[in-house]
């Protein structure tokens, strides 16, 4: 049998308002924001890399299409086509300003890289031979510049190299490599 006084003394009594509610403790709190910083700790630079390579891509991209841009004016001209960027509208000796794209992307604004021609190192005949290159419009301290020779170096890219001049002066000065120590071809 239930005794009803003790019953009703208990639900008619005054309890503090916050002991019947249920919620977090600063500690529960706490641990939790350190689960999640850790967590943001380790995806941020895995996410920053794969943006990164997502901009390569678009620089190799760009190379490749400009260096077929640039042996299709080969075989019209008998030379290749020098300019620096894309402060540089691409012009013949003719003055003849050519379609050839100086950006990665699908607009100047928006593309990762711009894009240039110049004379291959140690060859000053553009008619011989000409190097492609991909300047990062935002820093990249592991590939820095990509380049393709049209001699056949395909997988250049330099972070000590500069280019000078402007229309067939354009000139590298430095030496791309091949060893692709850093994943910039990846």
């Amino acid at each position: 049998m239930i005794d009803d006084g003790a019953h009703r003394m208990r639900l008619n009594s005054k309890l503090p308002a916050w002991r019947g509610m249920s919620g977090f403790t600063l500690i529960e709190l706490m641990i939790t924001v350190a689960i999640v910083a850790i967590l943001a700790s380790v995806a941020y630079p895995a996410y920053t890399s794969s943006v990164q390579k997502g901009r390569r891509a678009e620089g190799r991209a760009g190379l490749t299409a400009l260096m077929q841009q640039q042996e299709r004016y080969f075989t019209l001209n008998g030379s290749y086509l020098a300019f620096n960027g894309p402060t540089d509208t691409p012009t013949d000796a003719a003055n003849n300003t050519a379609s050839i794209k100086n950006y990665s992307g699908d607009g100047a604004n928006t593309s990762s890289y711009t894009l240039g021609a110049a004379n291959c190192p140690n060859i000053t005949n553009l008619r011989l031979c000409v190097v492609v290159f991909a300047r990062p419009v935002r820093s990249d301290s592991n590939c820095g510049t990509l380049t393709i020779q049209s001699t056949g170096l395909q997988r250049g890219y330099g972070t000590g190299l500069t280019f000078s001049g402007a229309g067939s002066a354009t000139a590298m000065a430095g030496t791309p490599t091949t060893t692709d120590t850093n994943g910039c071809w990846r």
